[in-house]
């Protein structure tokens, strides 16, 4: 069975520090709710993508993988995750600062990194849709410190004298891996690429109350500190040119490959990577349009994502202006297994 590509409704998450931009972003009628997250493609259980057209319609990508796990990612890639998806997708919209956290992480043999909890890993990339001239992150630790160090500076409110504050520019990528202390600040829209795993252990949120609650949100400075690197984080965003017509590099991970397509009045053919792996395609600007191996044609424009199944590779894309896209794949398993 061939699988046509996938869209999926979008998944919108109410927050205390969320905005507007995502109704404009995916060309939803506004509403008084403030939207935080838009969940792109989720195999999460409490929240899951529901595919929005075609012969799968109302399926959720769980479902979908249970049944068509092969044809989305192939037998090799079936072979290390089995029939669950392995990453997810969304979109943030920080109209307000969000907590600073840190993830847990393990590495490839299981052993805990930087954490005395059996947590599974939560390792995420950042893509910069848009930017506020003000906007910045934090990203780490401005100097070496110590567990009780790091939780005095948290207690007493001072957090942000240990934190590094990185201004960020719309079109930079940045590697957030498991154990780096971070935060997305008011005035960001990004694309957040992450293992599906849902532990955040919070360091410090700027003592605000939970609206249903009334309470302060909880802090998990314990947690947090096992979990963290406490060296000075001395790396900045990723560095990239992008190529008119091409495919650019922009980030290889062991849990994801990031690419930049730019279409400018031509037409390519596009596989990833690693050839037998899916292609997940998140407008960014303009629109490009994309017709599979079995002739199924369609147009992305900023904002949409879709998955493309590895049988439906190679793609055609062209474009009559100019379009950009964001294409995340998954990296050769047997290859990193022999890097290591």
């Amino acid at each position: 069975m061939n699988i046509s590509p996938l869209e999926f409704e979008p998944r919108l998450l109410h927050t205390l520090w969320g905005g507007k931009r995502i109704y404009a972003l995916k060309n939803i009628p506004p509403k008084s709710l403030s939207i935080g997250e838009s969940w792109e493609v989720s195999p999460m259980p409490e929240i899951p993508s529901v595919v929005k057209s075609g012969e799968l319609k109302g399926l959720t990508l769980p479902q979908v993988m249970q049944r068509y796990a092969s044809h989305i990612m192939g037998e090799t890639l079936c072979n290390k995750y089995g029939k669950k998806f392995p990453l997810l997708i969304k979109f943030i919209d920080a109209a307000e600062d969000l907590s600073v956290q840190v993830h847990p992480g393990k590495d490839e043999d299981s052993k805990p990194v930087n954490s005395k909890k059996n947590a599974l890993a939560k390792n995420e990339i950042w893509y910069v849709m848009d930017a506020s001239p003000e906007a910045e992150i934090i990203y780490g630790l401005s100097q070496d410190s110590s567990p009780h160090e790091l939780i005095s500076y948290a207690i007493e409110g001072n957090l942000f004298e240990l934190l590094r504050r990185i201004p960020v520019q719309q079109g930079q990528i940045f590697d957030n891996p498991a154990g780096t202390i971070h935060a997305i600040r008011k005035g960001n829209l990004i694309l957040e690429i992450q293992q599906p795993v849902d532990v955040t252990y919070r360091l410090w949120d700027y003592d605000r109350m939970d609206k249903q609650t009334g309470n302060k949100r909880p802090l998990h400075l314990t947690e947090a500190v096992e979990a963290a690197i406490l060296t000075r984080n001395q790396y900045h965003n990723v560095p990239y040119r992008a190529i008119p017509n091409a495919a650019t590099l922009l980030l290889e991970k062991d849990f994801a490959t990031v690419e930049m397509v730019w279409i400018s009045q031509q037409s390519i053919m596009y596989e990833p990577p690693f050839l037998e792996s899916f292609a997940i395609m998140v407008g960014v600007s303009g629109e490009c349009s994309i017709t599979t191996n079995q002739d199924v044609e369609l147009t992305i424009r900023r904002g949409q994502t879709v998955l493309f199944p590895a049988s439906n590779m190679p793609l055609k894309l062209s474009n009559n202006d100019d379009g950009r896209m964001i294409a995340i794949t998954l990296p050769d398993p047997r290859l990193i297994q022999k890097n290591k």
